[in-house]
């Protein structure tokens, strides 16, 4: 009799322990069930400490898990189920059986962006397997220093316009050169990688921005790309004045410390507009003498509704735990992958839930692997943007044949 396809399967380890060898060791003890059966995607992800030992880490996991694909990369702090690691030595893997899931490597060359960016049959014949199946998602991790994002995930929209990308940008180094990937057999400092899997899997993307409105929508009366001159023919800097003055003393205070962001609705056929329907970018810039006030968002036009936000720890843990419980409700998840920014450590939650323990409450045991990104990529509305200061999440299922 034919033998029952293989059900997909995710599991996952993480480990603290100083020494390179015995971190996999330890995530290897912990994966003993499956070792020695080969994986068809195993994904790694190590701190700061470990960056020296990523080639030798990875060439043992790959010894022992023989994984069809693996990728990874190192950041400032990883996290796994239910845990966190900060301030110090860590590893978290996480390896998938995925039966009828294309999975088809992707990389990047910092030498290429040109053709990238400007030639879509090249780029269409990097990231799609088969032409008649479009991909599910995508997940991208990158350098900071050498991957123009904001030119590149519009370029994939082009190509592929259905597809989320999650990922995040590469926090362990501080200058060119000083990060690092693994894509297979292959080692880089720049650049990006990724997978594109297509096939069947289900694909559920959360990106929670952790902010919430303050004042009323506004409409952009005149702006200059980034720059907003007007918000309801005012002065920008008047309309934000005005609101302020209006908030009590907690929401004031938070403006003192924090700042303030802007969000720009993603759909303007909304009748009314709650959390979740801006794209909430930082404002980078004030000019109070020319009432000015600039954010990192060049796709400003008049006649666009925005709103000023306020970000604080209670905020993001609300946020995370409202979309999570949508997770929830839909079922069959199989695993995880989770990019929080690197600025959602410890000391930002104080005695709040960290974002691995909001998961593990709402979800379970549900095998998951991330680090700590120093720019998160995730999909707002329809299309993928960068971001900061949020948490970007996907979780796999097998695809329902209803």
């Amino acid at each position: 009799m034919p033998q029952p396809l293989e059900q997909m399967q995710f599991f996952s380890a993480i480990s603290d322990s100083p020494d390179p060898a015995k971190a996999v060791e330890h995530v290897l003890s912990r994966l003993s069930s499956r070792v020695g059966q080969p994986f068809d995607l195993v994904m790694m992800f190590v701190t700061t400490d470990h960056v020296d030992h990523f080639q030798s880490m990875a060439k043992q996991l790959q010894k022992a898990l023989r994984p069809n694909v693996i990728l990874g990369c190192a950041g400032t702090s990883v996290l796994g189920m239910q845990t966190q690691i900060q301030d110090g030595p860590g590893l978290s893997v996480i390896a998938a059986t995925l039966p009828g899931v294309q999975i088809k490597p992707v990389r990047f060359h910092p030498g290429e962006w040109g053709q990238v960016l400007n030639d879509t049959e090249f780029l269409t014949q990097q990231i799609i397997s088969d032409p008649l199946d479009d991909p599910k998602c995508m997940v991208l991790l990158a350098d900071p220093f050498s991957t123009p994002m904001v030119s590149f995930l519009p370029a994939l929209k082009l190509v592929a316009p259905d597809m989320p990308v999650i990922g995040g940008m590469a926090s362990s180094g501080d200058a060119p050169g000083t990060n690092r990937f693994i894509l297979n057999d292959q080692y880089w400092f720049d650049g990006a990688i990724g997978i594109t899997l297509t096939g069947n899997i289900a694909v559920n993307c959360t990106l929670s921005q952790g902010a919430r409105p303050i004042g009323k929508p506004m409409v952009v009366t005149r702006t200059d790309k980034h720059v907003i001159h007007e918000l309801g023919g005012k002065p920008a800097i008047k309309a934000l004045n005005e609101i302020i003055d209006t908030l009590g003393p907690l929401e004031r205070n938070l403006v003192k410390s924090n700042g303030v962001l802007v969000g720009r609705v993603i759909n303007e056929y909304q009748s009314r507009f709650g959390r979740g329907d801006f794209l909430v970018r930082k404002v980078v810039g004030y000019d109070d003498e020319a009432g000015v006030i600039a954010i990192n968002d060049s796709r400003l036009r008049v006649g666009q509704t925005v709103q000023f936000h306020v970000q604080d720890r209670d905020t993001a843990v609300e946020d995370f735990t409202m979309l999570l419980d949508l997770q929830r409700i839909k079922g069959d998840l199989c695993g995880a992958f989770i990019f929080p920014s690197h600025t959602r450590t410890k000391s930002f939650f104080g005695v709040k839930p960290t974002d691995a323990q909001l998961v593990y409450d709402a979800l379970g045991d549900l095998p998951m692997a991330g680090f700590f990104a120093t720019g998160e990529i995730g999909p707002v509305g329809n299309d993928n943007y960068m971001h900061s200061h949020t948490v970007s999440m996907v979780t796999f299922g097998p695809q329902s044949d209803a």
